[in-house]
């Protein structure tokens, strides 16, 4: 019998002037969310942008 667990992930995703610049991915919230203040701080919002999105990923043994 396999067992499964599932992963939490967090993606910081960088776009700058419409293209995907960068992708980073933390197993943290609080570091994902740190990640990505420090990217928006002086950015152009209107032109670039960093989003942070929340996956799971199942693993198995």
């Amino acid at each position: 019998m396999q067992l499964t667990h599932k992963l939490r992930l967090y993606t910081v995703v960088e776009v700058w002037r419409g293209m995907a610049a960068s992708a980073k991915n933390f197993t943290r919230l609080r570091d994902a969310e740190n990640y990505m203040r420090r990217l928006r701080q002086g950015r152009n919002l209107a032109e670039d942008d960093v989003q942070l999105f929340r996956s799971s990923v199942r693993i198995s043994s």
